[in-house]
């Protein structure tokens, strides 16, 4: 999914034209350099360029002594001072070279460099100029940097850069991170956790409270980058933090939950992590729909465990069905249908399971399974999806009472708005 920030979004100044500068700032980790480059089409030309380590210089021109030798007509040889742009990568962004095709430059960590580093960049942002050249006219400019209460070091954003450019104290949005592809594997744990502890995800250390609930004596906390670190390590390492497996770096589980979260956040999420050991998983699921039903009430009622669960599920059954393209090719033919066939059975009498519960987590499998198949015309997952949810001949019985045509007529009128660009009341 991409994160939908558009050039057009941005106010152009008045007297130069070009878009006012954009500036997202906000604590480490927490996506703002990816929000940032979601702007970016394919084929736009970009730069990203990190100011950390980086002086005043490097923003502008470096002069270069140039000799210009006689020529046929009697001039004397001569000295001059080329002004040569210190970083190439800039070269694609000017207007000699792009003409007026949108484009990015994105300085990144801009408060993690000395003041005067901003200082340089005000004539860049304000009119688009490196030393004696010139940026093409659609360039945005986009920066990013940590606040001086975020626990990194930073200081102060320039007042003269912020009068130039739109400045967006960033908040990390847990639904869309979940939605990103860097999440497509998540440990379900980590998702179930976050879903019911939003507090964990992306703490702001400038709350008091806040950071002595999330951070330990090290300073040491989650964030988005460092729960997708978590949730996709675990996944590839062990097929989930459920079947952790110890070394000498990391002799236990809570060794490395903490090397990556710390002490206080570590405790809390392990504590979930217990709980969801005696949850079943997809595949078992998959193979026992009904080891559902036999869990007690108490556990079917807690939210984070079923979202978790819920979660896996639907992961669960992506993976099935691209295992099923890559063996067939692409190409469906009888068996390839009737795999596909038993595979949304599968699926679908799960889901209606954890319905019973709670009737949003149809939708919330449902439609995510749409969402990432609709988009291949070949796809026959979909289609079947839909069938089964209708109730046809031969599905289990507690599809109907989970009100699965219900759940699949909403998610399909949902759809239609979204498609007109309409946004469903709530």
């Amino acid at each position: 999914m991409e994160l939908d920030i558009q050039y057009d979004m941005l106010a152009r100044q008045e007297d130069t034209g070009r878009y006012f500068g954009l500036i997202l700032t906000g604590g480490p980790g927490i996506g703002k350099t990816y929000a940032a480059m979601g702007m970016k089409r394919p084929g736009d030309p970009f730069l990203r360029f990190a100011v950390p380590g980086r002086s005043k210089e490097d923003m502008v021109t470096y002069p270069v002594p140039e000799l210009i030798k006689a020529g046929e007509n009697g001039q004397r040889s001569k000295w001059t001072i080329n002004q040569v742009i210190t970083e190439p990568g800039f070269e694609q962004l000017l207007e000699e070279n792009c003409g007026d095709k949108p484009g990015l430059l994105l300085i990144d960590d801009v408060t993690g460099a000395d003041q005067s580093v901003q200082n340089a960049m005000l004539e860049l942002v304000q009119f688009g100029r490196v030393g004696e050249h010139q940026l093409g006219p659609n360039i945005v400019i986009a920066m990013t940097g940590n606040n001086t209460t975020d626990g990194a070091y930073a200081i102060e954003w320039s007042n003269a850069l912020m009068g130039r450019s739109h400045f967006i104290q960033y908040k990390a949005n847990f639904e869309r991170w979940m939605e990103l592809p860097v999440n497509k594997n998540l440990d379900p744990i980590v998702a179930g956790f976050l879903s019911q502890n939003s507090d964990f995800f992306a703490p702001d250390r400038a709350n008091q409270e806040m950071d002595n609930k999330c951070f330990d004596e090290n300073g040491a906390g989650g964030c988005p980058r460092l729960w997708t670190t978590l949730g996709t390590s675990t996944m590839k390492k062990w097929g989930g933090l459920k079947h952790f497996q110890g070394n000498i770096l990391f002799p236990t589980q809570t060794d490395y939950v903490n090397s990556l979260v710390g002490t206080k956040t570590g405790s809390a999420f392990e504590t979930f992590a217990k709980t969801m050991y005696d949850y079943p998983t997809a595949k078992e699921l998959f193979n026992d729909p009904d080891m559902w039903t036999r869990l007690s009430l108490e556990k079917k009622n807690d939210k984070a465990c079923v979202y978790a669960t819920a979660h896996s599920v639907r992961q669960y059954c992506l993976a099935l069905n691209e295992k099923i393209n890559e063996t067939s090719g692409n190409k469906y033919g009888k068996k390839e249908i009737a795999e596909k066939e038993a595979l949304v059975m599968k699926f679908c009498n799960v889901v209606a399971r954890l319905m019973q519960q709670d009737h949003e987590m149809g939708a919330f499998c449902i439609r995510y399974l749409a969402m990432k198949l609709a988009h291949d015309p070949k796809e026959t997952l979909v289609g079947q999806l839909a069938g089964y949810g209708w109730g046809l001949p031969g599905v289990d019985p507690v599809l109907v009472s989970a009100n699965f045509p219900g759940v699949m007529k909403n998610i399909k009128e949902v759809s239609e708005l979204m498609d007109k660009g309409d946004s469903p009341s709530r």
